[in-house]
């Protein structure tokens, strides 16, 4: 408790728009998702250190129109130092979202909570990041912490009266309860952030196929993290990104104009 009295005093005093109590009503709105409209986006799949790719698309993207990636920025591939200069780039000069993935999340419980994922399959930036000088590693490392903050769970927009849900690890219909007169996705705050970032279900679950089950004509969804099926990038109301870029496959990409959405490879 007196951590939390703190806290509380240390954010009325600090924060002039703080508010001590929410009435009832204002509460219930706090879990709402307010999304916004956009008339153009590209939505970048897993791109797993792959900066070169990444780097090369952009080029003929202009300036002014809004970039989502649905995360995994690391691991697998080889261009460690790169994707993450490309990042802070990104972040400083473009209307950019980043997303976090499954590998982000573990770089992150490493980066501040000591977090061993060399446990898992794919740990390649982080071997990368061990065997740079001491002065270097800690450098990266608080280059990551900085870059980490920007990080997001999920981003939803409307385009051309479409909704769509843009995820890592993919979701389903039933967690989306639109109000267009509010603008709002009601209560989706109260889903849990592991379904965004590492998937409703197993990993090989057809993710795709489920969300096309009960979806409403007016919703869509982009995702990338799991293909276990080797899936298309179209797939109904779906969009898997993730196409195995890191083994040498195409960037997956879908460029969303007046809510038409169109296929970049």
């Amino acid at each position: 408790n007196i951590v939390i009295d703190n806290m509380y005093a240390t954010k009325k005093v600090q924060d002039v728009n703080f508010k001590g109590m929410l009435t009832p009503t204002e509460a219930l709105e706090t879990l709402n998702y307010n999304y916004e409209h956009l008339d153009k986006v590209h939505v970048i799949g897993d791109v797993h250190a792959s900066a070169t790719v990444v780097r090369n698309f952009l080029k003929n993207i202009p300036m002014n129109e809004k970039i989502v990636f649905v995360g995994d920025y690391f691991d697998k591939g080889i261009e460690h130092e790169e994707m993450l200069t490309l990042l802070e780039e990104l972040l400083e000069q473009r209307d950019v979202i980043f997303l976090r993935g499954n590998h982000d999340r573990m770089m992150e419980k490493w980066l501040f909570f000591d977090y061993d994922y060399t446990k898992h399959h794919h740990h390649e930036t982080l071997t990368y990041i061990d065997n740079l000088e001491v002065r270097e590693k800690a450098a990266f490392k608080k280059r990551l912490r900085k870059l980490s903050n920007s990080f997001r769970d999920m981003y939803a927009f409307e385009s051309g009266g479409k909704i769509f849900m843009v995820t890592h690890g993919g979701i389903i219909p039933a967690m989306v309860d639109i109000n267009k007169e509010k603008r709002c996705l009601e209560g989706f705050m109260l889903h849990n952030t592991w379904d965004m970032v590492c998937g409703i279900d197993d990993y090989r679950a057809n993710i795709d196929e489920r969300f096309n089950i009960d979806c409403p004509e007016n919703l869509y969804q982009i995702h990338g993290h799991r293909n276990w099926h080797g899936l298309d990038m179209k797939n109904g109301h779906s969009y898997n990104l993730e196409q195995g870029i890191e083994y040498g496959r195409h960037l997956a990409v879908v460029s969303i104009q007046n809510g038409k959405p169109q296929i970049k490879k």
